[in-house]
């Protein structure tokens, strides 16, 4: 885990709009699945969130990656 903050805070700030885009995917698409339990909304959604995942922990962001 990184014991630095302002480390995490470089290395993040680079790739923010990138990871607030992909939330903001995740949050619509999971939205609209649990208004019509459409699968591929799902489906959608958990593929961002793996993607997201996968580029928190390459950044080394342990607890960020966590909670994703």
């Amino acid at each position: 885990m990184i014991s630095d903050k302002s480390s995490l805070a470089s290395r993040l700030g680079w790739i923010v709009k990138d990871v607030e885009q992909a939330i903001e995917q995740v949050r619509q698409a999971f939205g609209r699945y649990t208004e019509t339990t459409d699968k591929s909304e799902l489906s959608g959604c958990r593929e961002t969130c793996r993607q997201l995942n996968g580029t928190l922990e390459v950044l080394d962001a342990s607890g960020v990656s966590m909670l994703s």
